[in-house]
């Protein structure tokens, strides 16, 4: 692999039953066969080592684009599913990609987690250096379609139907009542409601004030006295409706949006 390179690897058991799928660059992949950050995959391989075997490395993809690297690692993993949810073979304690998304954390772990993040807060200077970072920041074609790629390969009735099944279970009746007290004292206290009118003025002035904006907003009004522009809408429109997939897929989302709407009432 070339230094300059980001790929997607797979280490599997001596039978080439696939045990973990990671991204890196330059020897990240090597590294992990002899350090992984995770207490579970350094059991795994020290009880194959133990069986006189050894894991097997296996690179399976390979670009310049980090978030298309990122993508593929979703992708994989949401293939071969994951062991700590009982999806699959997998020990990738999250979906992959960035940040630690699918992590299932043990209450112990959330309360350490909590305790540690209590009282910190975001320097100016560091948040300052987290916009610029992100600024002018754009996935490439291959990205994007390497995520929509992802997407579609989790978008299974079974995986819906597990996710769906994973959330009755974290909101629970106590979790629900809670987190609508917490959102109705937050909302009458007029402060509270001050600050969050002030913000959005402050954001459409700035939105306003800025030339490119400005201008793709009027643009954008210029859409609806387009007979063309709104036939074609019109009809992609038909199009998404007249399939049923798409039609339950928008209900499904429109009743769970109703249900929690109700339940914070």
């Amino acid at each position: 692999m070339k230094g300059n390179l980001f790929y997607v690897y797979v280490l599997r058991h001596p039978d080439g039953v696939p045990l973990y799928v990671g991204k890196g660059c330059g020897d990240r992949a090597k590294r992990h066969l002899s350090r992984s950050h995770s207490q579970f995959v350094n059991r795994i391989i020290s009880k194959i080592r133990r069986d006189g075997g050894e894991p097997i490395l296996d690179f399976i993809f390979e670009t310049a684009d980090e978030s298309a690297a990122h993508a593929k690692e979703i992708e994989v993993i949401g293939i071969y599913g994951r062991r700590n949810n009982g999806t699959g073979c997998l020990a990738n304690l999250t979906d992959g990609g960035e940040g630690q998304s699918g992590r299932i954390c043990s209450d112990t772990t959330k309360k350490k987690i909590g305790a540690k993040s209590a009282g910190r807060e975001c320097s100016v200077e560091a948040r300052a250096k987290i916009s610029k970072a992100h600024k002018g920041r754009k996935h490439t074609v291959e990205a994007v379609e390497a995520y929509r790629a992802a997407a579609i390969a989790r978008a299974t009735p079974e995986y819906r139907a597990e996710q769906a099944e994973r959330t009755k279970v974290q909101w629970t009746p106590e979790r629900r009542a809670k987190q609508s007290a917490r959102l109705k004292a937050k909302w009458a206290d007029q402060p509270f409601r001050d600050n969050i009118s002030e913000k959005n003025s402050i954001a459409a002035k700035a939105q306003w004030a800025d030339p490119v904006k400005r201008d793709r907003c009027v643009a954008s009004k210029t859409h609806y006295s387009d007979a063309e522009w709104l036939a074609a809408q019109s009809a992609r429109t038909k199009e998404q409706w007249a399939n049923p997939a798409f039609r339950e897929l928008r209900s499904n989302s429109a009743k769970a949006q109703w249900l929690r709407q109700k339940e914070l009432i």
